[in-house]
């Protein structure tokens, strides 16, 4: 997914679910209305007329209160933007600046560290980068041109080659480290913010 579909994905989400927000608070204000006075068929009367206005009147209060108190994101949520600066009522979720989100662990025995390390298991704290503790094997026969002035022949522990095969091994005795300066997926940046 290239950065302009994702823009439109995330888009799309906000549109949906803040239309889906929106006939939810209508229906709930609606909910009161008797419908069977509709369905009868009677004349709009001033009591039916009154329960109409009633209803609107608390709709209108509903979207008010959701446009004044934050809407449906509760405070503290975190939500990604396609922006550089938070918008209003939002603010940087720093912690986030460089990182990937992560979930806390309640128990769950996915984040191994968690109970030792600096900060404990608490929603904030941050994790250094890390790799799995792993090992390498190399085996290689011998190969005389390995061999050195002082050096017995065959070295210990090396068999001799019946198939006259070489590995060579460049950097010396190292292996020639590759790559760039940290181990990451490939991603996408985004500010995370916080709703105040």
């Amino acid at each position: 997914m290239n950065l302009h579909d994702f823009k439109k994905s995330i888009y799309s989400a906000l549109v949906f679910f803040g239309t889906l927000a929106i006939l939810s608070v209508g229906y709930a204000a609606f909910l009161t209305i008797n419908s069977s006075e509709y369905i009868s068929g009677a004349p709009l009367t001033g009591t039916l007329f009154g329960k109409v206005v009633s209803n609107l009147t608390d709709l209108n209060t509903r979207l008010s209160n959701a446009e004044t108190n934050g809407g449906i994101v509760p405070t503290g949520a975190i939500m990604a933007f396609n922006l550089t600066t938070c918008p209003t009522g939002w603010t940087e979720y720093t912690q986030a600046r460089g990182r990937f989100l992560r979930g806390l662990d309640s128990g769950a025995g996915n984040d191994p560290d968690c109970a030792t390390r600096t900060g404990g298991c608490t929603v904030g704290s941050t994790q250094g980068d890390e790799l799995k503790s792993h090992t390498h094997t190399l085996s290689e026969v011998w190969d005389n041109s390995l061999q050195t002035s002082d050096s017995p022949y065959p070295p210990t522990g090396y068999p001799i080659a019946s198939d006259g095969g070489n590995a060579g091994i460049s950097g010396g005795s190292n292996i020639v480290p590759t790559g760039g300066n940290e181990t990451r997926p490939k991603n996408v940046m985004v500010l995370y913010c916080s709703k105040n």
